[in-house]
């Protein structure tokens, strides 16, 4: 039987709506990896009182109770406190810890990073993580059958704890073989669509586990034999690509920005941005993939019609005959680019993104696309829809990309 696993997030912060909690999600995604299942998730306040009863509770009946969260250096976090509190253990300062903090107040030029060295202490008995990332220890308290293991809620700290601590330490105490499970990348149709298309799926293949998440603009498909059959599996998958057609681009973790600086990177060749309403989206998710540097050759915004003129040489009669939100400004935005790298694929994308700026004739959602190669240009308007600013936004430079992606394929 697979171990249970608990996850508490802890934080006032996440419940009065100052921050959004990231970890939840990554906690579940390193636990399947490790064929384990995330068996619940909850949020609570910095109440030590509350949180102790919490805690011991999770602890009777869970295998993992995984904490984030409330490790910091001020008196409203009460982690280590709530900790000791529900099983009636001291708290002891650690010197490595202090010494760690210490060293790393140094490295920033600070005289120190904690208040009361309330960071450098533990649950008597506890085992702990320096941390890499950060100041904040993990912390890994063993209490009957169950392991308590409290990180700090900062997610780029939680996540170096948890790669160069925790999965360790989980592959020795708790993990067991994941079940064969595959995901299916999605774009262009919604989950209730994706839904329909694919309920035969669960008729052909009787023991195939179905999950959807939506992560706009997309939605990703895992699907996961619950037979351990990996050759069921490949069947099934083979299969929902057949149902799904194009709408289905990809198979794996593979991002959509990731396939294309590698087809890029494969075939030798350059891509150049040019954008408008997407103000340098494109080129951050681009520049943002690990290795971009060989093929990504760089981008403009010109989001001013000024700047179309100025940098890209867009016609100021193309603007006012056609308007900056159509295909010819797109084509020419593209040819701008091309005489920056002549030998380079070319993006464009200018639109309106709202809240404002929409007609009758162009509504808000409405994006013009351009692509070049050579002496090739081709452009596309869509309407979008009228999602929120920061949506069409991301819509936009999926379209974009998708729309590249295809070209490298075909």
């Amino acid at each position: 039987m697979s171990a249970s696993v608990f996850f508490l997030a802890i934080g006032d912060e996440l419940l009065d709506g100052r921050v959004r909690d990231k970890n939840i999600h990554y906690a579940g995604q390193i636990l399947s990896d490790l064929g384990l299942q995330l068996n619940g998730a909850q949020i609570f306040p910095d109440d030590v009182g509350l949180l102790k009863d919490v805690i011991a509770a999770a602890a009777a009946k869970h295998d993992l109770v995984w904490i984030s969260g409330g490790l910091g250096p001020t008196v409203d976090d009460k982690t280590v406190d709530a900790v000791a509190a529900a099983f009636d253990l001291p708290v002891e300062e650690v010197p490595e810890i202090k010494q760690h903090i210490e060293q790393a107040a140094a490295r920033l030029g600070r005289t120190a990073l904690d208040l009361g060295n309330r960071q450098a202490r533990i649950p008597k008995g506890a085992t702990y993580w320096l941390n890499g990332a950060g100041t904040a220890p993990g912390i890994c308290l063993s209490v009957g059958q169950a392991h308590v293991v409290c990180m700090p809620g900062v997610p780029r700290e939680l996540k170096w704890l948890t790669e160069h601590h925790l999965v360790p330490f989980l592959r020795t105490q708790l993990s067991s073989e994941p079940l064969p499970s595959e995901s299916l990348r999605c774009f262009g149709l919604p989950e209730a669509q994706i839904a329909e298309k694919l309920e035969p799926l669960s008729k052909d293949f009787t023991a195939l586990k179905m999950q959807y998440r939506p992560t706009f603009p997309e939605t990703i498909l895992r699907l996961t034999a619950l037979d351990g059959d990996p050759s069921m599996l490949a069947r099934a998958v083979k299969q929902a690509q057949s149902y799904l057609g194009g709408v289905c681009y990809g198979i794996g973790p593979e991002t959509l920005e990731q396939r294309v600086i590698r087809q890029l990177t494969d075939r030798k060749e350059l891509l150049v941005v040019a954008e408008s309403c997407t103000g340098g989206l494109l080129a951050q998710r681009l520049s943002a993939v690990p290795g971009a540097s060989k093929c990504f050759y760089g981008g403009v915004i010109s989001y001013a019609n000024e700047a179309k003129m100025e940098i890209l040489g867009v016609g100021e009669t193309t603007l006012q005959g056609s308007g900056a939100v159509s295909e010819a400004v797109a084509r020419e935005m593209i040819r701008g680019a091309l005489r920056i790298a002549p030998k380079a694929w070319a993006l464009s994308v200018t639109g309106i993104a709202g809240p404002d700026g929409g007609s009758e004739e162009k509504p808000v959602g409405t994006v013009c696309f351009g692509l070049g190669h050579g002496s090739d240009l081709f452009s596309k308007r869509r309407q979008l829809g009228r999602w929120s600013r920061d949506q069409i936004q991301l819509l936009s430079v999926h379209v974009a990309l998708h729309w590249l992606r295809k070209q490298l394929t075909a």
